[in-house]
């Protein structure tokens, strides 16, 4: 990562993206990103709405990312994020949120 010493750049992949792309149109995908912006770390999301990713995918996923010297981590985006407010524990209201979950117990 020439030139850049105080940070490093992390990214979120979105499921909709995992489920679509070709092995191929990911490591099109990590040239630009190090070529431009050298990625450290990648957050690897595994659902959204009803989009699912199968395991063995996002194990395919993880090693294309590895190749890059790139860091996998998985992405989790909750249906409600939690206020920190009794009287208002959704930052969405029409979220439903998760029990046991950031004091939705």
């Amino acid at each position: 990562m020439d030139g850049y010493r105080h940070f490093s750049v992390a990214s979120y992949m979105f499921a909709y993206y995992a489920a679509k792309a070709t092995d191929e149109q990911i490591r099109r995908d990590m040239e630009t990103y190090q070529r431009y912006l050298p990625l450290r770390k990648v957050y690897l999301e595994n659902h959204r709405a009803q989009t699912d990713i199968p395991v063995q995918r996002l194990r395919e996923i993880k090693a294309i990312l590895e190749e890059y010297g790139v860091q996998v981590s998985g992405g989790i985006t909750p249906p409600c994020w939690w206020t920190g407010s009794r009287n208002r524990p959704c930052l969405i209201p029409s979220a439903t949120p998760i029990r046991g979950t950031a004091g939705n117990t």
